[in-house]
């Protein structure tokens, strides 16, 4: 089934965790080989292989990330009891340590280093920066201080980047989620004998809706609680409604089944059908700050998860010349990033409302080229594709690489998908 929501509901009924949302994506439509290839250009070994096995009577998917074996011939799924509590829901890698393997620093500068999209690298840096401060917070050190193992990195950084790009893939423009579950009891984890939810674990759900269950067992994660944080637009504690356009389920790796240990992810809406999207309108207009100061103002807006924000000159009052800023956000951040705008410009005042953004269906496919493949934007209405535009940083790579003018790039690929 190929994934056509704008909206993804997600119910962690039985918990979270970086396996179990890209399993649930899978499940939903996702291409595995496309995820794969997309994360391809991060630097580190991996393979990615899905498959479908039952938690109780459910069928659901479940996604292995296999790394180099030992001798260095072959593939394999590292099992690291050290990492996680003993029958943990998943073997997750993102119980982090502190003191040798790769560090949190390190991480984001791999993170910045790849070819993924900025909002791709924008958000799994920042799930890499929930972990790391959660960490350094239950350990008492700095979170530049934190390591992640080095065959445990590769897992979080192929779990947290490829959460971070299946939303783009798929095209996804809001997620929700019900409260999520945690478990019970203590267990044994690298640090010793702790309870559950894990320490880290517990400090990223601050804030969240919490449903704490009876089951003695690890059910979110460290990276699960992390995407949940970074990812979630809005929780859904109250009466919800809307149309479904299809149901994914994310296997763990516990065989339970009362209840299935598995991720429901429900895809609400229809491209081209919907009557919109909301979303939330900021407008300031400023004459008083140089051009220094509205490029920084504009990295911030970005980096705390604006949308996009526009600059356009203006004539203000008593003929001064100034600029009208836009800001789009999600109608979760309108309030955060409203403070923002307050705190980091010379405003007094702001205009803000929430808004209907009809769009277009997108979708990320990649395409071979005579120069190579190229992600492209398909865009369709009512089914129909009516447009496609190549992504710049793959144009941009490509020049580089064959040392060809940036716009001759363009033409060539743009000719080639006619």
């Amino acid at each position: 089934m190929s994934a056509k929501g704008r909206i993804l509901l997600l119910d962690p009924f039985s918990g979270i965790a970086g396996d179990m949302f890209l399993g649930a994506l899978i499940d939903l439509g996702l291409s595995l080989e496309t995820l794969q290839e997309g994360l391809g250009g991060l630097g580190v070994p991996f393979r990615l292989r899905a498959e479908k096995v039952l938690r109780g009577a459910l069928s659901a998917t479940k996604l292995h990330v296999l790394v180099r074996s030992a001798t260095g011939d072959g593939w394999e799924e590292e099992k690291h009891a050290a990492l996680h509590p003993e029958g943990s829901a998943e073997q997750d890698h993102g119980h982090a340590h502190h003191g040798h393997g790769r560090s949190a620093a390190e991480i984001q500068e791999l993170i910045a280093a790849s070819p993924l999209s900025e909002g791709v690298k924008r958000r799994a840096a920042k799930i890499f920066a929930v972990l790391a401060e959660a960490e350094g917070r239950v350990h008492g050190v700095p979170a530049t201080d934190i390591h992640f193992h080095e065959v445990g990195a590769v897992d979080s950084i192929v779990d947290i980047c490829g959460a971070a790009l299946a939303v783009e893939l798929m095209g996804l423009h809001r997620i929700l989620a019900c409260p999520v579950s945690v478990g019970r009891g203590l267990h044994a984890m690298e640090h010793g004998t702790m309870p559950l939810p894990a320490p880290a674990t517990a400090e990223i759900l601050k804030g969240m809706p919490v449903r704490f269950t009876a089951i003695d067992q690890e059910l979110c994660t460290p990276t699960g609680a992390a995407i949940l944080s970074v990812m979630v637009d809005e929780f859904v504690t109250a009466q919800f409604s809307g149309r479904v356009v299809g149901v994914g389920y994310g296997a763990g790796s516990h065989p339970r089944g009362n209840p299935p240990n598995v991720l429901r992810a429900t895809l609400l809406g229809e491209p081209g059908e919907d009557a919109g999207v909301e979303v939330g309108e900021i407008v300031f207009d400023v004459d008083d700050m140089t051009g220094e100061a509205l490029g920084a103002m504009r990295g911030r807006l970005e980096e705390a998860g604006a949308l996009d924000v526009v600059i356009q000159p203006v004539q203000m009052k008593k003929n001064r010349p100034g600029w009208r800023v836009e800001v789009l956000v999600r109608p979760a951040d309108l309030s955060d990033l409203t403070e923002l705008v307050l705190v980091e410009t010379s405003t007094l005042g702001v205009r803000s409302a929430v808004r209907r953004r009809q769009v277009l269906a997108r979708r990320i496919e990649t395409v071979e080229t005579p120069l190579g493949p190229v992600r492209v934007k398909v865009a369709s209405s009512g089914g129909k594709v009516v447009k496609r535009k190549p992504e710049y940083e793959d144009c941009l790579r490509l020049a580089e690489t064959h040392g060809l003018p940036f716009e001759e790039v363009r033409r060539i690929i743009e000719h080639h998908l006619r």
